[in-house]
């Protein structure tokens, strides 16, 4: 089958974060007269077929975004227990693309899926980055999901998932250097001024990891009216330092580093569930 579909859509609230902070706290605003809603026009078209009596699904689908009202933060916005948000919003455009294929199985011993999206997010706001297109905080060129599961037998069955995505967009400094400044009062102070790259043009490490869960059954017992189920899971299998965020610093002979900040590592977990 060939699928094709159009959407405008209009977003009222807002969620308003600052990315710069390790823990973000994020709130949500209603649209204003100061804060206009989000729109945008959405078109997509994918091709569908099913293979072998429906054993394998297969698709690929293009999609395409043009939003013609969204906004973005000034640099060094501040947004916690702020009463005039506005202040610190800037109104622009933004467009979006990409493509989407996946391929599942549907049935048997082993089965599973493999999804890819390769894609593009980008915006354009006047007084961000010299008014020049820039990616978005979401912008995510590659992005990869496979899951396998294997059924050793009717209670028994060990399911992996391992996911793949471009490291985020971030804006870093690129260096610091201290300005002579003549005081009011006489003589002269030094003023650090930072200079801080292009919007999001530097990117984080590639993230990435596998997650590994082991589903056990218990015996059907036809006196029991109750049936149990033991899950048994590894999050982050291999360890992954996955990057949360950077911080920067600087050396006593003033040159500008960078450390990551990772969290997450690999974590066991067992549950129980049963139903009635």
């Amino acid at each position: 089958s060939i699928k094709a579909g159009y959407r405008r859509t209009a977003q009222f609230t807002n969620q308003i974060f600052n990315t710069d902070t390790p823990t973000p706290t994020s709130q949500y605003q209603l649209s204003t007269k100061y804060i206009k809603p989000q729109r945008s026009h959405n078109a997509s078209i994918g091709v569908f077929k099913n293979f072998n009596d429906n054993l394998w699904e297969t698709s690929l689908e293009v999609f395409a975004r043009d939003i013609d009202q969204t906004f973005d933060y000034r640099d060094f916005a501040e947004l916690n227990v702020n009463p005039f948000l506005e202040t610190e919003i800037i109104s622009g455009i933004g467009r979006a693309a990409g493509a989407e294929f996946s391929i599942k199985k549907n049935r048997g011993v082993w089965n599973g899926f493999l999804s890819y999206t390769l894609s593009r997010t980008e915006l354009q706001i006047e007084g961000i980055n010299k008014g020049d297109w820039y990616p978005s905080n979401f912008d995510k060129p590659h992005d990869l999901s496979l899951v396998l599961s294997h059924q050793f037998n009717k209670r028994v069955s060990i399911t992996g998932a391992w996911v793949y995505g471009t490291g985020n967009s971030i804006t870093l400094p690129l260096y610091r250097y201290t300005s002579p400044v003549q005081s009011n009062y006489g003589g002269i102070y030094y003023n650090e001024i930072e200079n801080i790259g292009d919007k999001n043009s530097f990117r984080m490490k590639a993230y990435h990891r596998m997650d590994i869960n082991v589903e056990i059954q218990n015996r059907k017992n036809e006196d029991r009216n109750w049936q149990g189920t033991l899950n048994i899971g590894v999050y982050n299998a291999y360890n992954r330092n996955n990057p949360y965020f950077i911080t920067t610093g600087r050396k006593d002979d003033g040159q500008r580093t960078f450390r990551q900040i990772s969290i997450f590592p690999v974590i066991p977990s067992v549950s129980y569930k049963f139903k009635f």
